[in-house]
């Protein structure tokens, strides 16, 4: 049963690479939940063991690191629209595409919305329903809207689940 849920999970990354033209790498043991929407401007990178629910919506460039799990209904979005030069917001134009960073072994929570040019620290918990818009440090847990610190992760000293299940 694991075998084939594994070749099931193989073929979907082969076929979401396939319709985002190949503008996504992505690493061993990654998996992305039906759902999913991608309009990537430029790359997208998943990286080992990573976990993407149902519904996942990205519409900017994105970095995911090792180890992250990314709950049901989360949106990766850009820096959309110039919308303050005196233009009305529909002929507004767009702006330089932004990158989304997960620097790995994070938690993001179910519905969080992650907006323009953030980077997420290593460790970092993003509480569900969380409006990210500005980067957020190391093993530090995130929530609200817009997402403000809410407490300290505890570090796993040094335990790595993935490498203790050989």
């Amino acid at each position: 049963m694991v075998a084939i849920r594994k070749a099931v999970r193989k073929i979907r990354m082969l076929i979401i690479f396939i319709r985002v033209g190949g503008r996504l790498a992505y690493g061993e043991n990654s998996y992305i939940a039906k759902g999913w929407s991608f309009f990537i401007p430029g790359q997208g990178e998943i990286g080992k063991n990573v976990s993407i629910g149902a519904n996942f919506i990205c519409q900017t460039n994105f970095r995911i690191g090792d180890e992250c799990l990314i709950s049901s209904n989360v949106s990766f979005v850009g820096n959309d629209h110039d919308l303050y030069h005196g233009k009305s917001a529909y002929f507004s134009g767009r702006l330089p595409p932004s990158t989304v960073i997960l620097e790995g072994n994070n938690f993001i929570g179910f519905g969080a919305i992650i907006v323009g040019d953030v980077r997420i620290g290593e460790g970092a918990i993003i509480a569900a329903g969380a409006v990210v818009i500005n980067n957020i440090p190391p093993n530090e847990v995130y929530g609200g809207v817009p997402a403000r610190r809410l407490k300290t992760r505890p570090q796993n000293s040094g335990f790595n689940s993935a490498s203790n299940n050989n």
